[in-house]
């Protein structure tokens, strides 16, 4: 898999592109919902909110964000298949859409 492509931030999920055997395929991450916030522990929300600047905080919450989601396997293979740098962007994104940001 190589670095993913610009994303496309459609209001329905992220979408990324990896090379998958030689081929581009293009997965999309679900958009984060009220569904998905409830389903996010409390003391998660509560430390990334009160510790802006402890990224781990910040990291665990986009990760129960990414499990709560109810991403595909397959979509969640091909996002952690990638290098690190490559994760943290998509994910920061992914994360960003839900705010409504816009880039």
């Amino acid at each position: 898999m190589s670095t993913p492509t610009p994303k496309d931030h459609t209001g329905k999920g992220t979408k990324f592109t990896v090379t998958v055997d030689g081929k581009p395929k293009t997965f999309t991450l679900p958009p984060i919902n009220e569904e998905t916030a409830g389903k996010i522990p409390g003391e998660i929300v509560y430390n990334a909110v009160m510790n802006p600047s402890d990224d781990m905080a910040q990291m665990r919450l986009t990760m129960a964000n990414l499990e709560a989601s109810g991403v595909k396997p397959q979509v969640k293979d091909a996002l952690l298949s990638l290098p690190f740098a490559d994760v943290m962007r998509v994910l920061g994104e992914w994360m960003g859409e839900s705010a409504g940001s816009s880039e």
